[in-house]
């Protein structure tokens, strides 16, 4: 198995069902990689959403345990993920990200050309609400691209209080740089190596604590300029909540934030396993 794709789901269902459907089309083989979804307590039809592409792409479905139901960081689903994967190369994501057909071909491609470990990473377009809103009048499913053609795409960018946060041109720009959690690959066994993720019982810290480990570490990042995917546009936080969400510095000393890789046995239920369907 060449790529064990891990996407940590909290509701989202309509953006989990675009998402998967890009994952058809990647042009590395079928067989060469697989889907695990770790559901944490989804509160609409995501569930049911990830079982209607069960018998076209190799999935392995989890359902967490999250008694307070609430919308946590997605750390406690990848590192059960990453404790269950097969593949040589992991990658991480989220359900709304929509991926290019070359996306896992070249990041796998990417982390293996390197003998010592390395954070690949490539950076994301950002849908605003005008652009999502239109994203279902352009044909994407056969050719993601097309999104592109949308009036907001790059005529829109996300505001938060008056100042810009996103802009699809910057990030079409090769000297921004990014070092983002959005999507990333790296080899499991060096993930494994560093302690796999820091959980927090809040959105949004990973990024920054897993920035500081591998600088810790001296794991460098390469950017993938040529690839961008498509993030989708979801606003279940208010922009109080992404204010205080992205006061960085303080997330690497939260109390709550714990290393529990390996220690979720029990804390999920298997719902589907692609893997019992040929003896793997």
């Amino acid at each position: 198995m060449k790529v064990s794709v891990i996407l940590s789901v909290h509701n989202r269902a309509q953006l989990l069902r675009r998402s998967l459907i890009t994952y058809l089309g990647q042009t590395l083989n079928q067989e060469e990689f697989e889907l695990i979804i770790t559901d944490d307590s989804s509160q609409d039809n995501a569930p049911e959403v990830i079982e209607q592409f069960k018998d076209q792409l190799r999935i392995l479905h989890l359902y967490l345990q999250n008694p307070k139901g609430v919308f946590r960081s997605q750390s406690a689903g990848w590192n059960v993920g990453l404790s269950l994967s097969k593949g040589e190369v992991c990658l991480f994501s989220h359900p709304e990200i929509l991926m290019p057909p070359l996306t896992l071909e070249k990041m796998y491609e990417a982390v293996t050309g390197f003998s010592d470990p390395i954070f690949v990473t490539m950076k994301p377009y950002g849908l605003s609400p005008a652009c999502q809103a239109k994203i279902d009048t352009v044909d994407w499913e056969r050719d993601l691209n097309r999104i592109k053609s949308i009036p907001e795409f790059y005529g829109d960018s996300w505001q938060d209080g008056g100042r810009t946060v996103w802009n699809n041109k910057k990030m079409e720009d090769p000297k921004l740089k990014w070092e983002s959690n959005t999507t990333f690959a790296m080899r499991r066994k060096d993930l494994l190596a560093i302690g796999g993720f820091r959980e927090f019982d809040r959105w949004g810290p990973d990024d920054p604590d897993l920035l500081k480990r591998r600088q810790r570490f001296g794991i460098p990042t390469l950017v993938l300029n040529d690839l961008l995917n498509y993030h989708q546009n979801h606003d279940e936080l208010s922009r109080e909540q992404r204010k205080q969400d992205f006061k960085i510095p303080w997330y690497p000393f939260r109390r709550s934030a714990i290393m529990k890789l390996n220690r979720h046995i029990g804390e999920y239920q298997v719902i589907s396993c692609w893997r019992d369907k040929v003896g793997n």
